[in-house]
């Protein structure tokens, strides 16, 4: 049982999960950035499920901080450095290794051990944002865990699962899935993120009503 003082306990019962899933190149790190302009302070906490994964990859390939800089850059060109493989398919396959091994919620026991040191460490409640969320394991893991959890799908004209892992996930709860769409447009893309902001689930996170400016930026 994870042991946490008063105030880490208090951090944790008030946190809230935001879960964006989605393909590939479908817009999620933008609409991560665009939260995170929105919210003030540092309330706003990016765990990825597959940090854990990464950090996995880099001790078994013995990549420094660097190579795995660079390769991130170039995540679906082949490498020599791996075999021939590229970045991405080498986190897909340990991903999927791990899970045959340890089971499908392996990577998601990660995620939240990571949230949880996150609040132990800050003693402030958090809006974990994770932009990968790919698979129903992980949803019904930080569910458990956390209770107080959104799941939006991220969608994109000519973006889907063909060419990644995962799926849109519909779990099955008395809450349906939100949906944000990419078509391009920035400012149409932060009035989505606005919209989605102004649910009552946010509202512990924002100090005054939000707003589009001119410009379609968040103030």
């Amino acid at each position: 049982m994870h042991s946490l003082d008063a105030e880490s306990a208090h951090a944790w019962a008030h946190s809230r999960a935001l879960l964006l899933n989605g393909p590939k190149r479908v817009g999620k790190d933008t609409i991560f950035e665009m939260i995170r302009a929105a919210i003030p302070g540092n309330a706003v906490c990016r765990i990825a499920f597959a940090d854990a994964l990464r950090n996995h990859a880099c001790q078994k390939y013995q990549i420094t901080p660097v190579m795995r800089a660079q390769l991130e850059e170039v995540k679906d060109t082949p490498t020599p450095l791996l075999s021939g493989r590229s970045w991405r398919q080498v986190l897909i396959d340990e991903g999927q290794t791990a899970r045959a091994r340890h089971g499908t919620d392996y990577w998601a026991k990660q995620w939240v051990a990571a949230a949880r040191a996150h609040a132990d460490r800050t003693r402030r409640p958090a809006l974990f944002v994770a932009t990968d969320c790919r698979f129903l394991a992980e949803y019904n893991t930080v569910w458990e865990a956390l209770g107080f959890i959104e799941l939006v799908h991220v969608e994109r004209p000519h973006h889907d699962f063909n060419e990644d892992v995962g799926l849109y996930l519909q779990p099955i709860t008395d809450r349906a899935p939100l949906k944000i769409c990419n078509n391009g447009d920035l400012y149409a893309l932060r009035q989505q993120v606005i919209a989605l902001l102004r649910r009552d689930f946010f509202k512990a996170f924002l100090h005054k009503p939000l707003s589009l400016s001119k410009s379609g930026k968040c103030p």
